[in-house]
């Protein structure tokens, strides 16, 4: 925010960690690719807004879940009357009360078998890979929500029945 002409730029932080400095005028793109370099944030989505004083950047995190810490910014580089800058969270994140994070240590594991499920109820899998260089964009596995099923019952009251001499009929 500031009256024309801002210049200068623009730091963006979350979670202890800082962007480079931003241009005043940065790009969705490039606000995107800035955030996505940090290590403490994963995919985002941005759009940049025109305001009559400069621009607004919205930021959904797309990777990161539930209600997560607010990204700060330090403004001091920015140069124009009334020129500064400042985050708002419009809307609070949530995941379920029965989320559950599991980590697969050993960079060779292609599967798992998550135990514990209860019967019927649909769950959905997400999978990252993470390494000392930071973790990857998670994967929606395939189908995006599955529900644990069991063997169905056997039949009951079955009868056969002799029709001919080459010929039986089950019944149940």
């Amino acid at each position: 925010q500031g009256v024309a002409p801002l210049s200068g730029t623009f730091r963006v932080g979350y979670q202890g960690v800082m962007t480079p400095p931003l241009k005043h005028n940065i790009s969705a793109v490039a606000m995107k690719e800035a955030l996505e370099q940090l290590p403490t944030v994963g995919e985002v989505a941005v759009t940049r807004y025109s305001n009559a004083f400069g621009f607004d950047w919205r930021v959904v995190f797309l990777s990161n879940l539930g209600d997560l810490q607010e990204m700060y910014v330090n403004d001091a580089a920015l140069a124009g009357p009334y020129a500064s800058a400042s985050v708002t969270t419009t809307i609070h994140g949530s995941v379920s009360a029965d989320y559950n994070l599991i980590t697969v240590l050993g960079g060779s594991s292609r599967s798992f078998n998550i135990s514990g499920l209860v019967l019927g109820t649909p769950y959905q899998v997400r999978v990252s890979a993470i390494n000392s260089e930071g973790s990857s964009y998670p994967l929606i596995a395939s189908p995006a929500s599955l529900a644990p099923k069991t063997n169905p019952s056997a039949p009951y009251n079955s009868s056969i029945f002799a029709l001919s001499s080459t010929q039986l009929k089950l019944v149940w």
